[in-house]
Formats: structure tokens, sequence, C-alpha cells
């Protein structure tokens, strides 16, 4: 869970006790314009997995999304998220790259 580095900054906000576990509280702010202003994550101290993200949006709304259950390291097939038009004969395919 590096990938953010480079694109926002990282403010530890506190460690609380949510969903029956210890957990660390961050907010990333975004570096550059964004249609949000924030996003907090609730991570699990022990396994530092997500618990919970939330999404502070410029216009008054958030969005969070509680993780349920994480799985780590699943196993995706091969051409899972790959397009077979052979498939669906009666589409028409328009290539916009």
């Amino acid at each position: 869970m590096t990938a953010y580095n480079k694109d926002y900054k990282s403010k530890f906000v506190k460690e609380d006790f949510v969903y029956g576990t210890s957990a660390y509280i961050i907010d990333l702010t975004p570096n550059e314009g964004k249609s949000f202003f924030k996003v907090r994550l609730t991570l699990d101290k022990d396994k530092l997995e997500i618990l919970e993200i939330s999404i502070f949006d410029k216009n008054g709304s958030t969005y969070s999304y509680v993780i349920g259950k994480f799985v780590p390291n699943v196993e995706i097939p091969e051409g899972l998220f790959t397009f077979d038009a052979s498939k669906y004969p009666d589409v028409d395919v328009v290539d916009m790259r």
C-alpha cells in the first residue's frame, strides 16, 4: 500500500477500535485537483488490511465503502478482463483507441 505516496499527502489521524478490532485511521489528501478533497482509510492495525474507505467529495457528499471480507492474492484466470467478440456476434465493436 505505497502507490499513493506520489499523488497524496498522508496524515495519521488516530488509533481507534472499530469493527471489533484495533485500527489506524489515515487521511490522504490529493496533491492535484480532484473532485474530492480527502480519502480516509481505516486499516486493521494487526493485518494492515483496509476495513473502510471514505471519500469526501467537494460538493459535501461522503462515500463510504466497508470491506466485509478481504481475500488477498486471489488467482485470476487469464483473459478474465478480455472481451471476446466471437461470444457476442450481434454486438458492434467500436475501438476508440
